[in-house]
């Protein structure tokens, strides 16, 4: 027979049926539903992956045979989707590995204010207006040229990815 959920949680003391208050269940850690695992032996060039932390573009990938600790290890480079950092790290290639939902969307550039924020265009006709291009010298070439292109009347389409909470500019064009 099935059980409900609820006859799970009681419990008989002395004979008598006593009921435990309903469980409650905390999540996981905020990144959670952010990422989904892999096994490290599918990893390949060109995937993303955590590493240390930070969601990464896989750069290199090596695995090595079966050592003296019984796991065949994977060896893995990538460098940071936001920040261009290099990152590594060596994890047997059987286990799991969080891997980040990366997402790319498109939308049109209508104006860019002084402090940087950008004011976009959805495909919904909504405006997005909490992306912000930072004050790295490639971000601010970025965005002198974005400015130039707005202010001579052309129409922009800016391209984002979006991991972890955190989106960032990558390439842009004219329509």
């Amino acid at each position: 027979r099935q059980m409900c959920i609820r006859d799970r949680y009681q419990r008989r003391v002395h004979g008598n049926l006593l009921m435990v208050d309903d469980e409650t269940f905390e999540t996981a850690n905020a990144d959670s539903s952010h990422t989904y695992s892999v096994q490290a032996n599918a990893l390949r060039v060109g995937n993303y992956v955590m590493l240390k932390g930070h969601p990464c573009k896989v750069m290199e990938v090596h695995f090595f045979k079966v050592g003296k600790h019984g796991h065949a290890k994977a060896s893995i480079v990538g460098i940071d989707i936001f920040t261009s950092k290099k990152y590594e790290d060596t994890v047997p290639s059987t286990h799991n590995i969080a891997v980040p939902f990366v997402t790319r969307k498109e939308y049109q550039l209508n104006d860019i204010a002084s402090d940087g924020f950008m004011a976009l265009l959805r495909d919904d006709g909504a405006t997005k207006d909490d992306l912000r291009l930072g004050d790295s010298s490639e971000e601010v070439a970025i965005k002198e040229k974005l400015e130039e292109m707005v202010n001579e009347g052309k129409v922009v389409i800016v391209g984002v990815i979006e991991a972890m909470g955190t989106e960032k500019i990558v390439d842009y064009r004219e329509f």
